[in-house]
């Protein structure tokens, strides 16, 4: 119905798959890095996250040089822009 085409039109902004100029990386920054919870939860989290799978979790998290255990809090922007 239309709740479920409003939620995905609002995931659409955090879409990993999104052309990079409509990612909202500044919004995406700002959310993650207050939240307490594990990177690796939340990049698997597809209602923040659509799009991220196993393979490319494993593949940010390692180009970016980020442990999967570290808590979001803990990435700096630089780290975060990194990933995302």
């Amino acid at each position: 119905g239309p709740e479920y085409l409003q939620a995905v039109a609002a995931r659409a902004a955090f879409d990993i798959n999104a052309m990079e100029e409509k990612f909202a990386m500044t919004d995406a920054v700002r959310l993650f890095t207050e939240r307490e919870e594990l990177v690796v939860d939340l990049l698997m989290d597809q209602a923040r996250l659509p799009g991220v799978g196993n393979i490319i979790k494993c593949e940010g998290l390692f180009a970016a040089g980020i442990h999967p255990l570290s808590r979001c809090c803990e990435l700096s922007e630089a780290q975060w822009v990194r990933l995302l």
